[in-house]
């Protein structure tokens, strides 16, 4: 009697995941590893990441899951490529995003480098806030892509924290990035 019951909990959870895993796009499962396919992006538009969002066309390499409202970056590099149409003005770019923090370490430096020769520096605490720069006419005016590396200083496992046994090497956590044109 007492295995039956096991055995009902146990098809229980494995129907539950099942039916977990279908309801979520194949992709959403798995960490991005790194493409060649890159989205179209339009000036003004948010891209918002993890479950729901539309980030997934322009990750590249060095991200992991969807997570509710966010993905992590994995390890000390992640990319973002993207074709765009050649801007009239200089653009003003928002990434929001919080880094994986510890107690001794409570804030990370967040650089973003770009094959538009911007190269910025951020300070980004524990919590999600916006860190704002500029993309200057003159460096993106020829560009048919744009390719972003966020590279974060001091990757940490959540293990590493108290936070479970989690292994992962998380950077910074984004949750949205906008590039609005100036008129």
């Amino acid at each position: 009697m007492k295995e039956a019951a096991n055995d009902d909990i146990a098809n229980t959870v494995r129907l539950a995941v099942s039916k977990r895993k279908r309801e979520l796009p194949q992709s959403a499962l798995e960490p991005v590893t790194g493409s060649n396919a890159i989205g179209f992006y339009t000036w003004g538009t948010r891209i918002r990441f993890g479950f729901g969002g539309q980030a997934r066309e322009f990750l590249r390499a060095g991200w992991n899951y969807d997570e509710p409202g966010f993905v992590w970056t994995e390890g000390v590099r992640a990319s973002i490529g993207m074709r765009i149409k050649p801007p009239s003005g200089d653009i003003r770019l928002s990434l929001c995003a919080k880094a994986m923090t510890t107690h001794h370490k409570p804030r990370q430096t967040l650089r973003l480098r770009s094959n538009a020769n911007v190269d910025l520096n951020w300070v980004v605490s524990g919590e999600f806030s916006w860190m704002r720069g500029r993309l200057f006419y003159q460096q993106i005016c020829g560009l048919k892509e744009l390719l972003i590396d966020l590279v974060s200083e001091a990757p940490v496992t959540p293990a590493s924290v108290g936070l479970g046994d989690d292994t992962r090497v998380l950077g910074v956590a984004v949750a949205e990035l906008i590039m609005e044109m100036d008129q």
